[in-house]
């Protein structure tokens, strides 16, 4: 604290001005430590995938949870899915999602 107040005032300064010269340091403390949060929000954002949904996390999350949304996005590239049977006639179809490295035969995995 003392290193940030010698920039904004000496010892010739009255209580009155020590006082005004600390709230100017820190509203600038202030300022800064938002403009910070804003430039991570809104700056070197790398996207992974051509997904929407990436870029709309993009616009609302912080880089922590983006990049934990990135990691799953990536996941699901990892999955491929069978339609086992399709009822039309009550609007349901039934899938078997699997990982690429697992096979699908009749039912069962091998």
């Amino acid at each position: 604290m003392n290193n940030l107040m010698k920039g904004y005032m000496d010892t010739t300064y009255s209580l009155l001005d020590f006082l005004k010269a600390f709230e100017s340091a820190l509203e600038q403390h202030n300022i800064d430590l938002q403009l910070s949060k804003y430039q991570q929000n809104h700056y070197n954002v790398i996207f992974k995938t051509m997904s929407p949904f990436e870029y709309q996390a993009a616009e609302i999350l912080t880089n922590y949870a983006l990049k934990l949304t990135q990691e799953q996005l990536l996941q699901t590239s990892n999955y491929s899915y069978i339609e086992l049977f399709d009822l039309r006639t009550e609007n349901l179809q039934v899938f078997h999602v699997h990982q690429f490295n697992h096979k699908y035969e009749s039912g069962r995995k091998i």
